[in-house]
């Protein structure tokens, strides 16, 4: 994991100048990458990189890393994890290697296949190539955005960077999104094009950019689409495929994943919650790894998941560590972690992570392996068999149907395809009636099912696919950021290629049903975990904002949402009794503050000191 930026000036500039800039954007994430940073000028052109060293420790593999020619030059963030196999290929097409890297192989393979490789790579990235030979800048992002790439455009400069952070210090802070806040109230998520920032925006996953540096234009190509691996014969043949062979299936897969997701020349570690996710993970490192360690985020005022994480570390015979995260720590590092972010908090248990990524650097690990998106993938959330059965409902509204008709949604009109008939599916799912960007989303996505004939099936498909692209995405922002925060590479074995394939065309039944969820990956954990952990009710990192979260009108007087949303301090008050309302508001103000007041962070701090946080306790 590192950092990667690059500046391209539309006038002449001189090379000092140029240098200066791409140092501004290494010192804005010099978190991501303490381990070396460096730049590369060439006239109008930079391209700039902070190293986190994981793979090949050496200082051959720095970055910028370029060919013997010097005609390509590489700014890479990530890893992947088919990078050895890769490398046998391209050795026997005659590519030669000075490095053990798998930033030479990204390099190398760009080299043999051009933007063709990008389909080949297994792994998370973030991607920068200057190519001389072609005049042009080159920058993709993986499948599932597991990594991030935002940029920035006008009249004299086109910016890109890993984080916001590097671009507001080049061209100061811009009028902010008031409908992307609207969003994350609403929501508590945005738009995945648009940053919160008017005019910087983010690339999206499984595409690429070229800058063609003649005459400054941006074109955005996609390489993968999520849907396009949803292969109606497959999914339809794997019905009649016993469920316990699908099981089998699922093992091997995870196993090759995790192990590939070890491969690091540094300590690893792991994330274990005490749930079936990440305790299965945990367990599969274990086997393989004996010396994996591994962390839990525990509460101190009670209610957390710590002897859950004590049964998973009992029974793999392994040491556990722990971190505590109190109300007093939490509000210390409220501001720390939303400037972090550049954005309110998404979800609850931001600063846990944070807690635990920093532990673990401290004990001299750099990787983390996590079970984020299991869920979206294999139905973990409770709501899911619900859902379903809300969507096996008679139909709602007129008996006539709605497939001649419009729906009105945020002041827009969109038709409702055929399918929406009785039973009908428009309120199937909740999310989407807040906007109509939502309905065309979740219309596009059900044609995807449209070789499904049962109503329940094709909107549980539906469901899993939609949050795969949204949701999830939040998440692994999340991860990104606060272990970046720490200088912590977090990875995800569940949404390694192969495993994302088998799992879009598994069938729903061996998913969810009306009365239980993850089916499959439970049958898995059988394997490896004790009953007390498979059975137990999903708790997803509890943090108790009910009892952190309190209404301080003082906090919101002549505040953020009070200026630029209307919203009276005394108003905000009534959404005490939804905490996580109230979380999401409190955020909100905090990130208002600090990005659009400009206020000075350590004043916010002591406001939220004054406030939330009234007394000092460190555990």
């Amino acid at each position: 994991m590192c950092g990667i930026g690059v500046y391209i000036s539309k006038n002449a500039v001189k090379k000092d100048v140029l240098c200066d800039k791409l140092n501004i954007i290494n010192r804005s994430q010099a978190h991501r990458g303490p381990d070396y940073s460096d730049t590369y000028c060439n006239k109008n052109v930079g391209i700039c990189h902070t190293r986190l060293s994981i793979i090949d420790l050496s200082e051959k593999a720095n970055q910028p890393f370029m060919s013997p020619d010097k005609q390509y030059i590489l700014s890479y963030n990530g890893e992947l994890y088919n990078f050895k196999e890769l490398r046998s290929i391209l050795i026997e097409l005659g590519h030669t290697f000075t490095t053990h890297s798998d930033t030479e192989v990204v390099l190398r393979s760009y080299m043999e296949w051009g933007t063709e490789a990008f389909v080949k790579f297994n792994g998370m990235f973030a991607i920068a190539i200057y190519d001389k030979t072609a005049d042009r800048i080159v920058l993709a992002r993986d499948r599932m955005g597991m990594k991030f790439i935002h940029y920035y455009q006008d009249d004299k400069q086109i910016i890109f960077a890993s984080e916001i952070k590097s671009i507001l210090n080049l061209i100061g802070i811009p009028e902010y999104r008031k409908e992307a806040i609207n969003d994350f109230l609403v929501l508590g998520q945005t738009n995945k094009t648009e940053s919160l920032f008017k005019g910087i925006f983010n690339l999206l996953p499984g595409k690429y950019c070229v800058v063609n540096l003649s005459d400054f234009t941006i074109k955005m190509i996609g390489y993968f689409n999520l849907q396009s691996k949803v292969d109606p014969e497959k999914y339809i043949y794997n019905k009649t495929i016993p469920f316990e062979r699908h099981v089998d299936i699922l093992d091997d897969l995870l196993q090759k994943s995790v192990e590939k997701h070890l491969v690091a020349d540094i300590p690893v570690g792991t994330l274990c919650s005490g749930g079936v996710d990440s305790s299965l993970v945990t367990a599969i490192a274990k086997r393989i790894n004996p010396d994996v360690k591994i962390y839990h985020g525990g509460i101190a005022e009670g209610g957390g998941e710590e002897d859950y994480a004590k049964i998973v570390a009992r029974h793999l015979g392994i040491e556990i560590n722990f971190t505590y995260l109190s109300k007093e720590k939490y509000f210390n590092d409220l501001t720390s972690a939303i400037y972090q972010q550049e954005t309110p908090c998404f979800h609850h248990n931001d600063i846990a992570l944070y807690h635990i990524c920093r532990l673990a650097r401290e004990q001299g690990v750099k990787v983390l392996l996590s079970g984020e998106s299991s869920d979206e993938l294999f139905g973990g959330y409770h709501w899911y068999p619900h859902l379903m059965k809300k969507t096996a409902f008679k139909g709602i509204g007129p008996s006539t149907g709605w497939s001649n008709e419009y729906l009105y949604t945020s002041g827009l009109f969109y038709r409702l395809p055929p399918y929406y008939e009785s039973p009908r599916l428009a309120n199937a799912y909740s999310l989407f009636v807040h906007q109509g960007e939502k309905l065309v989303r979740w219309n596009w996505i059900l044609d995807t099912f449209d070789f499904l004939h049962d109503v329940s099936e094709k909107a549980g498909n539906a469901i899993l696919i939609d949050n795969l692209l949204t949701f999830l995405n939040t998440l692994l922002y999340t991860a990104d950021r606060m272990g970046m925060m720490t200088s912590i590479e977090n990875r995800f074995p569940f949404i390694e290629n192969n495993i994302v394939d088998f799992a879009i065309n598994l069938p729903l039944e061996f998913k969810v049903d009306l009365c239980t969820n993850k089916k499959i990956l439970k049958r898995v954990a059988q394997r490896y975990l004790p009953a007390e952990i498979i059975d137990r009710p999903k708790r997803g990192f509890p943090t108790p904002v009910e009892s952190y979260f309190s209404f301080e009108e003082s906090f919101f007087k002549d505040g953020f949402l009070e200026n630029h949303f209307s919203v009276p301090a005394r108003y905000i008050g009534r959404t005490c009794v939804d905490k996580r309302l109230m979380f999401r508001l409190t955020t909100a103000e905090v990130w208002g503050r600090m990005f659009v007041f400009q206020e000075n962070i350590d004043s916010i701090q002591e406001k939220i000191n004054a406030t939330f946080n009234k007394s000092y306790q460190y555990i």
